[in-house]
């Protein structure tokens, strides 16, 4: 049960906003969290995430697999709008719902974020030029890929144990990736990996990663390291000693420490 200090706390005000696809026209919803003293004026920055699917959760607090909820209060106590966005790929919808994110890792679930933003902007919910993004795993890969494949349309993104190499995913998300082979294989899969697409970055970015990752291996973050050093790109590694894949829900003093760094990122990057 709450504490009697929970009922005397500022809370940040709760929206859901519809939105449609560009690309078929389907209505999506987003979570939108306000600060205090909101004006739809387009004056605020804004923070999409922690982006996933099934993230779209009319309920108090975050998802069990990454309790995001107590970031969520502070950023928009700092003056953020915190958005949470529906991407296909959820559940509860049917199998037509979730048939365009076959082979579409980084392309039909960064189109319905982009979607996603682009409506909240247009209704003044946040200044268009001061839009953050952030997820972990699978999360990650997204925001990877949204810096990659869209510089510019983000000031910034943090990465959280991102899954930048989907052939390490394989065979338990071959429903999304395809079998490893066909006419198109390997290509498939490195259209679908964000490894393969640094290049593209261009906008701020953190990447955080315990080294005790049991899902997604730490030597692939090292491995995407490689790369964007090798192409003179600029990022941030916040590494988190002996934490595994849900690393805001092992150690609470890395927790502190990570989401500070989240933190701190982002009211530099957005609040410039």
């Amino acid at each position: 049960s709450p504490l009697p200090a929970f009922a005397s706390t500022q809370w940040a005000q709760v929206r859901y906003v519809p939105f449609r696809s560009s690309v078929d026209g389907a209505e999506l919803m987003a979570r939108v969290m306000v600060p205090p003293g909101f004006e739809p004026n387009g004056k605020h920055p804004m923070i999409v995430g922690s982006v996933y699917s099934d993230g779209l959760l009319n309920q108090w607090g975050g998802r069990a697999a990454h309790p995001s909820w107590g970031i969520d209060q502070y950023l928009a106590s700092r003056g953020f709008v915190v958005v949470s966005p529906e991407i296909r790929g959820s559940f509860g919808h049917g199998r037509d719902w979730n048939r365009p994110m076959l082979h579409s890792y980084g392309t039909q679930d960064i189109e319905d974020i982009a979607d996603c933003v682009k409506t909240l902007t247009g209704l003044g919910y946040a200044d268009a030029s001061r839009v953050g993004i952030w997820g972990s795993s699978y999360g990650g890969l997204m925001t990877l890929m949204s810096l990659f494949k869209k510089p510019g349309f983000y000031r910034a993104g943090v990465a959280g144990a991102p899954a930048t190499n989907v052939w390490h995913a394989y065979p338990e998300q071959e429903w999304i990736m395809g079998p490893t082979h066909g006419p198109d294989y390997p290509k498939r899969y490195e259209d679908q990996s964000a490894l393969f697409h640094t290049s593209g970055l261009e906008d701020a970015l953190m990447i955080i990663h315990g080294t005790r990752d049991e899902v997604v291996l730490y030597a692939d973050t090292m491995a995407l390291v490689e790369r964007l050093a090798a192409q003179g790109k600029s990022f941030e590694l916040v590494t988190l000693p002996g934490t595994g894949h849900s690393w805001a829900n092992q150690d609470r003093t890395l927790t502190r420490f990570a989401y500070g760094k989240l933190a701190a990122f982002f009211e530099r990057e957005l609040k410039a």
